[in-house]
């Protein structure tokens, strides 16, 4: 499964199994937000403690792959499958650097 590489940036709360806030900056340079389980984005034990930023992916679908204008890849993905992740605006398409997506062969 893709993946597509966010910044966890703080933890927000303790409910089981804990949440944390993640940040995805898109290929035109826009933040999105994200508040998800911690078990979703990370395989690390995080907590208010934890060391934060540190780094967090997202399962996605890449839908397409392109050129822009600039020459630069990008990808459009999806993460509404397989955890249904949305920004807190509700947004799961997004158009980002193929750099920041992870696929299968690299994870592990």
């Amino acid at each position: 499964m893709p993946a597509l590489t966010v910044q966890i940036e703080r933890f927000v709360d303790d409910h089981f199994p804990g949440f944390v806030e993640c940040r995805l900056v898109d290929a035109s340079g826009r933040s999105h937000l994200f508040i998800e389980k911690a078990p979703i984005v990370t395989t690390a034990h995080l907590g208010p403690n934890s060391p934060y930023p540190c780094d967090g992916t997202i399962g996605c679908e890449v839908k397409s792959e392109f050129s822009d204008e600039q020459a630069r890849r990008l990808s459009c993905v999806h993460t509404g499958r397989p955890w249904s992740v949305e920004s807190t605006e509700g947004i799961a398409s997004f158009v980002v650097l193929s750099s920041q997506v992870i696929h299968d062969d690299v994870i592990g």
